[in-house]
């Protein structure tokens, strides 16, 4: 991969997945990679993975990927009037996906069902850096986890599986 000039290698690291054995997952915020030249590297290092949780996406979505299903949930303008917060998340179409809806604009939940692992809940959050919203989206997102964890005590069984673009430091300042 080449970037401004430099040469640059992708760091990823394949891993023993005890929750989904054989699958492997990455989560990256992309915002500006629809500029850049590095699209087709891009997409053939996205591709070595089965699920791709992605963040500030910007239409990148829109681009074909054969054998996946892509799962969008759309900008939205945030406090300051700036679009923001798309996410999205490519999946191999050998999954069995149920999107779950929700009115969140900071967060995506999927059920992925495989084969003979119990289900996976699949939670891609992106907390943007825009001011007032940063605590209300934290608190959204572990008012959610919560109600999963009701559900787990209630005898329904799930994994689940936290990505995206925190932003951490910029909430935590804030308090």
């Amino acid at each position: 991969m080449q970037l401004d000039g430099a040469k640059e290698t992708p760091q990823h690291t394949r891993c023993s997945n005890p929750i989904l054995p054989g699958i492997s997952v990455i989560s990256w915020n992309v915002a500006g990679l629809e500029r850049s030249r590095l699209i087709p590297d891009w997409l053939a290092l996205i591709k070595s993975f089965d699920i791709c949780c992605l963040q500030e996406t910007w239409d990148l979505y829109a681009l074909n990927m054969e054998g996946y299903k892509c799962y969008v949930k759309p900008a939205t303008a945030s406090s300051s009037g700036r679009a923001a917060e798309e996410l999205a998340v490519w999946i191999i179409t050998l999954l069995r996906v149920e999107e779950v809806p929700l009115s969140s604009s900071a967060v995506q939940i999927l059920r992925i069902k495989p084969q003979v692992q119990e289900t996976l809940i699949l939670i891609n959050f992106y907390n943007n850096d825009f001011g007032k919203d940063n605590i209300a989206n934290f608190k959204e997102l572990f008012g959610i986890i919560s109600h999963i964890k009701k559900e787990r005590y209630m005898g329904k069984t799930y994994n689940i599986l936290l990505c995206g673009d925190f932003n951490a430091k910029l909430a935590l300042n804030q308090i």
